[in-house]
């Protein structure tokens, strides 16, 4: 285990930008929060051999439509949306991961880490950006015996656009609502 710098932002990001080939979010937006996360605490890294075999990990992804109007992206609601699974779910989180590298999704889950005292586990999901979606959720939205505990926090509140959401249920089912 070892604390993450303001140095291993700036790799993560700039490594993001070439594994996701133009895709994954924006340069600023990854540089901004995971300075963020720096800011309001000490995120630790974790390989999953540190793990014990049990442990649960959450995918922190970012899912919508950039191309569309009036969306905004702000570092309380990863914060939020992680929280809603906490609150919801019967057991303990060990920690968080990306769906994939990315400009900005290599740091989606650094800042809840940083703020909820998890630790951000070194991997990443099923390399793709919609683990939830039925073409994502590591091979699992076929399943009718997985239940997933999904949830989403975001939008804009001035405009009646903010919502917080939590599913239950498998993969294929809550992949739609979310979306």
């Amino acid at each position: 285990m070892r604390e993450l710098t303001r140095d291993d932002v700036n790799a993560a990001v700039k490594g993001g930008s070439v594994f996701a080939s133009g895709g994954g979010g924006w340069v600023d937006h990854g540089l901004e929060i995971g300075h963020a996360a720096l800011s309001i605490g000490r995120p630790k890294l974790l390989s999953v051999d540190e793990l014990p075999d049990d442990a649960i990990i959450l995918t922190c992804t970012a899912i919508g439509a950039p191309a569309g109007r009036d969306w905004q992206m702000l570092g309380k609601d990863y914060i939020k949306a992680v929280q809603l699974i906490i609150e919801n779910y019967d057991g303990k989180i060990a920690g968080v991961m990306t769906p994939q590298n990315g400009m900005s999704s290599t740091i989606n889950g650094w800042l809840p880490a940083a703020a909820l005292g998890l630790a951000v586990i070194d991997a990443t999901g099923d390399i793709r950006a919609h683990p939830t979606g039925k073409m994502g959720s590591l091979g699992l939205a076929s399943s009718i015996d997985y239940e997933t505990i999904q949830a989403v926090a975001g939008g804009k509140p001035e405009i009646g656009s903010y919502m917080e959401l939590v599913v239950k249920g498998t993969p294929a089912r809550t992949s739609n609502i979310l979306r």
